[in-house]
């Protein structure tokens, strides 16, 4: 083979390899003494794992290492796909000089497996505790594989040692730049945490951004947002009302209990206005642990139309719509007069990026401009 040739197969090789893998869909928590908190995985800098984990002094290492403090976290690799947990504790040369940590772990999800330990029998899933760590003047620790499934479970964590750790913390962020304080560490007690990802989510459709064209210029408007509840969860979901960040919008009702792959409505009443795009951002209230995603509705409010131009589209017909003179002189984007039967109209031209416009443009002395055109004969 020649050079050239195998270096075009490297970099082919490098750059398939560098194609980032899809962020974990749903969301993860941990839940301590009864409080849930909602967290994100900390983002490895690494291609693989192994580089990331820094498997030097006998010891793991990912930059998060704190002396006297104890660290768990999820960790995401956007190059492998790879989703999983770490536990760490301490840091080399500096803080406890002989410390222990016990780890039981209860209901792994099927499919998990060991991402790395720092010895091999320090961290172990087929025993119980799975975690067994000792260490003077460094980092310990091991960290799994978990699957992008639905899952809970729990972990118990039990610290000893005659220079015992500190501090009993969680990191979240890409970063690992948050760190949430759990408790002061008492040698031989146990602390537990439930270790949880999740998808119950609103899904909107047709997606979270919603456009809806009206013609009730002034006027109340009810408009349906459609939404279901994930299929990928084994949680039922409750939407019980919603919030509104444009006082324009309020809810009118909620579709309540939602079962994995149900749909339900949320109406809302917009309160009218004149001709112009209204945006409001709705918040729903539900059971989720960590929220919901906000819906997007965008509102354009347009004229009525009092007619229509149809013209041959290229599988089925195209309706073109004509509103009264009045209003496309309002609009300030051009008249083009027609003739209907018993009156007289004008072309409803709009941005050539609006939705619904058309591809015929009529040159005007306000630009370029799309003539409109309807979904529906409404």
């Amino acid at each position: 083979m020649h050079n050239a040739t195998k270096i075009v197969l490297i970099l082919l090789f490098v750059i398939t390899s560098m194609v980032l893998a899809e962020y974990p869909a749903g969301y993860f928590y941990f839940i301590f003494r009864e409080d849930t908190f909602c967290v994100y995985p900390v983002i490895t800098d690494s291609v693989i794992e192994s580089e990331w984990f820094d498997y030097g002094s006998a010891s793991l290492h990912t930059g998060l290492e704190v002396p006297f403090e104890s660290h768990s976290f999820f960790f995401y690799n956007p190059y492998s796909g790879n989703i999983g947990f770490v536990v760490q504790h301490n840091i080399d040369v500096y803080g406890t000089s002989n410390a222990t940590c016990s780890l039981y772990i209860d209901n792994l999800p099927t499919g998990t497996s060991l991402a790395i330990s720092d010895d091999a029998h320090e961290f172990n899933l087929s025993r119980y505790p799975q975690g067994q760590w000792h260490w003077w003047y460094n980092t310990d620790g091991g960290a799994i594989y978990i699957p992008r499934d639905e899952w809970q479970y729990r972990a118990i964590y039990t610290y000893g040692g005659i220079d015992p750790i500190h501090r009993f913390c969680f990191l979240s962020g890409d970063e690992g730049e948050e760190t949430i304080y759990l408790d002061t560490v008492h040698v031989g007690e146990f602390d537990t945490l439930y270790l949880g990802h999740g998808f119950l989510q609103i899904l909107p459709y047709p997606s979270d951004s919603i456009w809806h064209d009206i013609t009730s210029i002034e006027r109340d408007t009810v408009i349906d947002v459609l939404i279901r509840n994930s299929g990928e969860t084994i949680d039922t979901l409750y939407v019980n009302g919603a919030n509104h960040s444009n006082p324009l919008f309020s809810t009118i009702s909620t579709p309540g209990m939602m079962l994995p792959s149900d749909g339900g409505m949320i109406k809302i009443n917009f309160a009218g206005g004149p001709i112009g795009l209204y945006i409001d951002t709705i918040w729903a209230n539900t059971n989720e642990p960590c929220g919901t995603q906000p819906i997007i509705l965008y509102v354009n409010v347009i004229p009525p139309a009092i007619g229509y131009i149809m013209v041959k589209g290229e599988s089925v017909p195209m309706f073109l719509r004509v509103i009264d003179t009045i209003y496309a002189e309002d609009m300030r984007s051009g008249m083009l007069m027609v003739k209907l039967m018993d009156t007289i109209g004008a072309a409803d031209l709009v941005d050539t990026t609006t939705t619904n416009s058309s591809n015929i443009f009529i040159q005007t002395p306000y630009g370029i401009r799309a003539w409109r055109k309807s979904i529906s004969m409404h």
